[in-house]
């Protein structure tokens, strides 16, 4: 339950982050999702000693099934769409990521607009 919380808790601040436009926000993500995981986990291992394999095993196994393929799937959008680097404004977010460092990023048909000086 506590597990549930945190990563509750986690996702929040990640999509908070992503309507920032916070290049951290693909790093909180991840880490929701490895939490979501290790606590669905928790519950598998607790219904195998417990001998209650009936009763919720099936159920948490294809809900971790589940959520990894939804991980995978946000994060692969994240890191090959132009739009979400176009709305980024950068691919730090693709850098900052737990999981995604040595992906090469997308590169927008319109170069990213370099910060200019007005005096």
């Amino acid at each position: 339950m506590v597990i549930g919380l945190i990563t509750g808790i986690f996702s929040l601040v990640s999509m908070t982050q992503l309507l920032k436009r916070k290049p951290k926000f693909l790093r909180t993500w991840n880490i929701a999702n490895t939490l979501s995981l290790v606590g669905h986990l928790i519950n598998v291992i607790t219904l195998i000693a417990t001998g209650d394999i009936s009763n919720g095993f099936m159920r948490q196994f294809l809900t971790i099934i589940f959520g990894m393929g939804i991980a995978v799937l946000w994060n692969l959008y994240c890191v090959r769409s132009v739009r979400v680097r176009t709305y980024m404004g950068s691919d730090e977010y693709i850098k900052q990521s737990i999981f995604l460092t040595r992906v090469t990023p997308p590169q927008p048909a319109v170069p990213d607009e370099q910060p200019t000086q007005h005096f």
